[in-house]
């Protein structure tokens, strides 16, 4: 699930019209590599820096975003996954499975085994 500041941080990059390549570098020291600094970021999305942190490690956690690393490993800013450029069309699709197996599916059995009783007791 996302929460708001989750889902404002996915639209103002997927806003910038650059699909994935709009990166974001974690301090000023990595702002040549990048498009934005995050406490720059935290200024247009109104929000506490450490709680943008906060929402880019659950992001990142859950795969909508990816870090950008050195060549050494240090992750130095981060950017939009597959998944987090594409998080609505994800979340339709989670909605739809949800209504096929938590909805259709049980109405189509109920369905099925009223018309298979009433079929069994009219021929007894």
């Amino acid at each position: 699930m996302l929460d708001r500041l989750s889902k404002k941080l996915l639209d103002f990059l997927i806003e910038q019209d650059v699909e994935t390549y709009y990166v974001c570098a974690f301090s000023e020291a990595f702002s040549n590599s990048a498009n934005i600094t995050i406490d720059e970021l935290a200024k247009k999305l109104n929000t506490p820096t450490e709680q943008l942190r906060a929402c880019v490690r659950y992001l990142y956690h859950n795969g909508y975003l990816e870090y950008q690393k050195t060549t050494n490993g240090q992750s130095v800013g981060f950017y939009l996954s597959h998944v987090g450029y594409n998080y609505r069309q994800f979340r339709l699709l989670k909605f739809e499975d949800f209504l096929l197996r938590s909805v259709f599916t049980p109405i189509a059995i109920s369905v099925i085994t009223t018309v298979v009783t009433i079929f069994i007791s009219s021929h007894t």
